[in-house]
């Protein structure tokens, strides 16, 4: 007779339940059978025999080894979670009301947890599940290190905030949540994995969809099999989610239960050109949702970005905002790309990464798939003489049949060669804000007028000029996660959530900067405004560029030109292109000029298209220092005496005692030919004359 047979009563209630709580049942739409747990696929792989295997586990002799406690059971079976008949080798007591002693009242062989651990049952598989990604792998990471075991989960927001609770009944729509009894549970059933995950799956139909505002229909039609690596079979939401991943995110992610509300920045986003100037990453665009995979390349060659790109729901957690605390914060635990190019993994022991390094992910060597030809939101004034080249992945502004846009990567690295503008190149990056190191520019001059804690040691992140409109007018940086010892802290301290999910402004700006050139003297600035180019001044002091001489209290441009010979003096040379052009003479006095005239791409000089810096015609080149400074110039800016628009050093000249800058060029019919002024060698100034 087969001992501890379970009361029949027990079954009836059981049975009862089942038929009074039918979304129990309902939720999985005849899903499980396809699911991980089921059977499916893991992103196009099968894993072993499929389905959920309670032998499966390093320490009972490998990946796909069979555990003798497991019975015969094939993989997939209800009964390795759940204990229908109570009983599981004669071995097991009867039903009960919790713990490990018994089946808890949804039958699972072990309690699925307490008030302070709900994952136990998760845990009993997933701390074991070994060596999957090789012998180096921590013991219960998953199949594309997401899931990188128990320790790192429970150090996650996700595991231990009391703001990650099932989100209730509210929200749109009421239906992708099936469990809903949940929120009887203690605690609203804080950190637990059905927060997310439904363990039998969720399977839409074609006429009914779970999740109407995210599902991923036409014209992609990710929602089936055909087209989407994540789904086993049509309409099945993948990874056992009970949402797709827009709608998952977001419907708690909106101001409650989470704090903070990321869906109204990630709305910010303008649907079309013509609508008001608003930008953001297109996580709801329908286009392509679904097109995410766990599996997906890196560098990602298929045009998306999800949340899940950015951030690992499983490792992500509130930064602590010190230099160099290495934990990577908001974006722990997500695979990355380095300034050179190389796929990391924190999973594997690498140090988790910087937040440029997630950038790089889509827009470094695979930009292109991201950045359409003249994209809403991307920089539609870019010149179309691109650098020459027959590769998007390894030129940085390369030939016409790629898109529009630049590899950041190469821009930002230190080693790319930057163009000389007469076919050749400069060794090595000769100018470029500093995202993956220190800045070339060491001089007192910009120390002097750098805001917020900043130094020319300093580096920063592409967050410190990505980010929500909030941040306007903070002065410095205001990246938070995993700081480098050489990062600027944060200077925002308001209570909109940071970082470049939206903005009111263009290209995900955290504040104003206008890229309006003009391509006639009729249709440049009437006047200037610095809070027109306000995310400059968030860095740089405003008053170095339109104070008369550049100096408050200490010197803050070297941009200057003080009198020689018979030239006048025109100390600060910013300020008499910015504000003061009457001075200048000639017809001037109603033309302004703008940022993005001289300094038009400034992320790096590697790609000023419309420059020479060489010495193709005589002179030495770049300034002694070897720094470029930023300046590139504007397609409307034009060549006088060469080919482009030139600035160069021209050597030692006696007469003045000093190096000599010139300037050729033509702008607003204005023209600066060869005209010259003294250059100390051992700073980075440069001094121009202007005249007929």
């Amino acid at each position: 007779m087969r001992r501890n047979s379970p009361p029949k009563i027990f079954l009836l209630i059981a049975f009862l339940l089942l038929l009074c709580f039918p979304a129990y049942i309902y939720a999985t739409g005849g899903a499980f059978p396809y699911t991980k747990h089921g059977g499916g696929t893991t992103d196009g792989l099968t894993p072993c025999a499929g389905g959920v295997n309670r032998g499966l586990g390093a320490d009972y002799g490998g990946d796909c080894a069979t555990n003798p406690e497991a019975g015969t059971y094939k993989s997939g079976e209800c009964a390795h979670c759940h204990e229908p008949h109570s009983s599981f080798g004669e071995a097991e007591p009867p039903p009960s009301s919790g713990a490990d002693a018994g089946p808890d009242p949804y039958l699972l062989m072990k309690e699925y947890g307490t008030a302070t651990n709900y994952a136990n049952l998760c845990w009993y598989c997933h701390n074991n599940i070994g060596n999957i990604n090789g012998s180096g792998s921590p013991s219960g990471m998953g199949r594309w290190s997401f899931y990188q075991g128990e320790g790192v989960y429970g150090s996650s927001s996700h595991d231990d905030s009391a703001s990650f609770y099932w989100p209730g009944t509210t929200g749109d729509p009421v239906s992708i949540w099936p469990r809903q009894t949940r929120q009887s549970l203690p605690s609203g059933n804080l950190g637990s994995c059905l927060n997310c995950h439904t363990p039998h799956g969720i399977r839409e139909t074609a006429g009914s969809a779970f999740d109407t505002g995210a599902v991923p229909t036409s014209p992609t039609n990710r929602h089936l099999a055909a087209n989407n690596l994540s789904v086993s079979t049509d309409y099945l939401i993948p990874r056992q989610l009970i949402a797709w991943e827009e709608g998952l995110c977001e419907n708690c992610h909106d101001g409650s239960p989470a704090s903070t509300n990321i869906q109204a920045e990630i709305d910010k986003r303008s649907p079309s050109p013509s609508a008001a100037a608003k930008s953001g990453h297109p996580v709801d665009d329908t286009a392509f949702a679904g097109s995410h995979v766990a599996s997906e390349a890196i560098p990602v060659t298929t045009k998306h970005v999800e949340c899940y790109d950015c951030h690992n729901p499983h490792a992500a957690k509130a930064p602590t905002g010190a230099l160099n605390d290495g934990d990577g914060g908001r974006v722990k635990g997500m695979k990355f790309i380095d300034i050179s190019g190389t796929l990391r993994d924190p999973a594997t022991g690498f140090r988790q990464p910087y937040v440029y390094e997630i950038c790089l992910k889509c827009h470094g060597n695979t930009y292109a798939t991201f950045i359409p030809d003249k994209a809403w939101g991307a920089n539609t004034l870019r010149t179309t003489v691109l650098r020459a080249g027959t590769s998007c992945a390894t030129n940085i502004n390369p030939a016409s049949s790629c898109t529009d846009g630049s590899n950041k990567r190469l821009e930002f690295d230190t080693a790319t060669n930057a163009l000389d503008g007469f076919g050749g190149t400069l060794a090595g990056n000769r100018a470029y804000h500093p995202v993956a190191a220190a800045g070339r520019n060491t001089s007192a001059a910009l120390n002097n007028q750098l805001l917020g804690g900043l130094t020319t040691s300093s580096t920063i992140n592409c967050t410190d000029c990505h980010n929500t409109n909030a941040t306007t007018g903070v002065q410095g940086s205001v990246t938070e996660s995993n700081l480098r010892a050489t990062d600027d802290t944060s200077g925002y301290a308001g209570a909109s959530p940071v970082g470049p999910h939206g903005s009111t402004n263009v290209r995900i700006l955290r504040d104003n900067y206008d890229t309006t050139l003009g391509t006639t003297s009729a249709s440049a600035f009437a006047n200037w405004d610095s809070t027109r180019f306000q995310l400059c001044f968030n860095c740089h002091n405003v008053s170095a560029f339109t104070d008369p001489d550049g100096i408050v209290g200490v010197q803050m441009t070297n941009f200057r030109q003080d009198a020689i010979g018979c030239v006048s003096s025109k100390v600060n040379l910013h300020a008499l292109h910015l504000t003061d052009v009457a001075t200048m003479g000639w017809n001037f006095e109603t033309m302004y000029t703008s940022c993005a005239n001289c300094h038009y791409n400034v992320h790096s000089n590697a790609e000023a298209t419309n420059t020479q810096y060489g010495t193709a015609t005589g002179g030495t080149g770049v300034p002694a220092d070897g720094d470029t400074h930023l300046v590139n110039f504007s397609p409307i800016v034009e060549p006088l005496d060469y080919t482009k628009p030139r600035w160069w050093d021209a050597g030692w000249y006696a007469s003045v005692a000093r190096n000599v800058m010139r300037c050729n060029l033509k702008c607003h019919d204005a023209r600066m030919g060869n005209f010259q002024g003294g250059f100390p060698a051992t700073i980075d100034a440069w001094y121009v004359r202007y005249g007929s």
